[in-house]
């Protein structure tokens, strides 16, 4: 449920709702996310003539499934639109999106999504509420988790053993309730990131306290934490394509976009690493999904130009709910 927290910033025409997931998230945290949020700022800016490409494409097809929701809507409701970790809204096209009723962005950097909300015309701000909120519907425990028992341990091995257990404790609610009833549900580059966030934490964290030999331990094959906390990113990425069900009308339509694959060059040869779980999260979505006539788009984003290549392999695509018979 929502807090009875709203805000109305002055001279803008949009609101602000602070979601009860957002509170009591351990300081620590929410510093790391806000300046990942940053950091991604300043990688827009610095390679913005390699980032074009992506941009467009994820725009693109964003709005070609706008466009699907728009006609496959009932024409006597309003239409509405959910967009899950809205960030700097770089490749979310919001003047279109805008063409909607109302426009629910949520992210828990709210901060960021104003500024990219504050650029758009009043008479469009106006459609829009922000929510600050934990899309992954497991942050405050497992950070709170990790920091308590980082606190409390006096080595880093007794750090390991008492916090192999978390990751299977945290209880992953998939996200904050916020209505079923969506026109369109956009989930642009997400899903890849629920657990990368929590990851970055307890490797930051761990570093911190334990130094130079954190990264090695914790890292180590035969780690339980590292065993479990992979186990907990199958539950996240399973629980997010149960939560995009849940929040999207009968008739309603789902933009799902993601980074299946991060491609290195560390000795010009590439090596591929999986980012997304399709072992897990394919059967959610044959589950709950069939696919629209918005055909499937797939692209490599070049994130880094040489001599530090990386590059992501990115697939969009486009699904409405499955009718109670083919369920």
């Amino acid at each position: 449920m929502l807090s009875t927290e709203r805000l109305k910033p002055s001279r803008s025409e949009y609101d602000i709702t602070i979601h009860e997931s957002s509170v009591g998230i351990p300081t620590g945290a929410l510093k790391l996310f806000t300046s990942m949020n940053e950091g991604l700022v300043q990688f827009h800016e610095q390679f913005a003539f390699e980032y074009q490409e992506h941009i467009t494409n994820s725009k693109q097809a964003i709005i070609e499934t706008a466009n699907l929701a728009l006609t496959r809507a009932p024409k006597d409701k309003p239409t509405k639109v959910f967009v899950l970790g809205s960030g700097n809204c770089f490749d979310i096209p919001l003047e279109k999106l805008a063409e909607f009723d109302q426009v629910t962005l949520v992210e828990l950097n709210g901060e960021s999504t104003e500024k990219a909300v504050q650029r758009l015309a009043p008479d469009l701000q106006k459609k829009i509420s922000i929510v600050v909120a934990d899309i992954a519907g497991a942050t405050k425990e497992f950070t709170t988790a990790i920091k308590s028992t980082a606190d409390t341990s006096s080595s880093m091995e007794q750090f390991l053993t008492e916090a192999s257990p978390i990751p299977r404790t945290v209880s992953v609610t998939g996200g904050p309730d916020l209505g079923n009833d969506y026109t369109f549900v956009c989930s642009q580059l997400i899903m890849s990131q629920l657990a990368s966030f929590l990851n970055d934490f307890l490797q930051k964290t761990v570093t911190e306290k334990y130094k130079e030999r954190s990264l090695h331990l914790l890292n180590s094959p035969d780690n339980k934490l590292l065993m479990n906390f992979t186990d907990l990113t199958a539950t996240l990425m399973k629980e997010h394509i149960n939560y995009l069900a849940k929040s999207v009308a009968p008739e309603g339509t789902i933009h799902l976009a993601d980074t299946y694959a991060r491609i290195l060059y560390p000795f010009h040869e590439p090596q591929i690493e999986p980012m997304i779980y399709t072992e897990d999260i394919d059967p959610t979505i044959q589950k709950h999904f069939m696919p629209t006539p918005v055909v499937k788009k797939q692209w490599y984003w070049k994130n880094k130009p040489d001599p530090d290549r990386r590059d992501f392999y990115v697939v969009a695509q486009s699904f409405q709910l499955k009718s109670v018979n083919e369920a």
